[in-house]
């Protein structure tokens, strides 16, 4: 009998532990929105973050870009010259996946961005992204927290 409620303590104490050790690697989804205009372009950026517990793993960036307000030609002239200074550094660093569309006067530029030390280093050389602190691991709650005193709202 005494080695029975031994067993079931030990089992219990393990599937504690299990849990415990589950929900600390749990995934985890935030995004975070600005919403700004300069010189008459409304930019939208969201930044959607996926983890494990509070390690960010990867990074969406999705921009959009509103010319609705201009003429053709000078949407064809704004959407390159978007297009060289973000779409095509992103396309330049290996491991993250960039896409562009220009659909009735709305440039969308969405980028993936995996975690790792060597992308992430890249991406703040160029400029794209500033990151604090030490680029090897990303803190979920930390850059939230960053975002929101940057202006940004927590949309998810």
């Amino acid at each position: 009998m005494k080695k029975s409620i031994v067993k079931a303590t030990i089992c219990a104490v393990i599937f504690c532990l299990m849990f415990c050790i589950s929900a600390c690697v749990s995934e985890n989804f935030a995004a975070y929105t600005s919403e700004q205009e300069v010189n008459g372009i409304k930019i939208i950026e969201t930044l959607s973050f996926n983890a494990k517990g509070d390690v960010i793993y990867q990074i969406t960036d999705n921009i959009k870009l509103d010319f609705t307000g201009f003429e053709q030609e000078d949407i064809e002239q704004l959407k390159q010259t978007f297009a060289s200074s973000i779409t095509d550094v992103y396309a330049t660093i290996e491991g993250v996946t960039c896409t562009d569309d220009l659909t009735n006067g709305i440039y969308t530029i969405n980028a993936v961005i995996p975690c790792e030390e060597n992308i992430l280093d890249e991406i703040s050389q160029a400029g794209l992204m500033e990151f604090t602190g030490d680029s090897k691991v990303l803190s979920l709650s930390v850059t939230g927290d960053s975002l929101e005193q940057s202006g940004y709202t927590k949309t998810e």
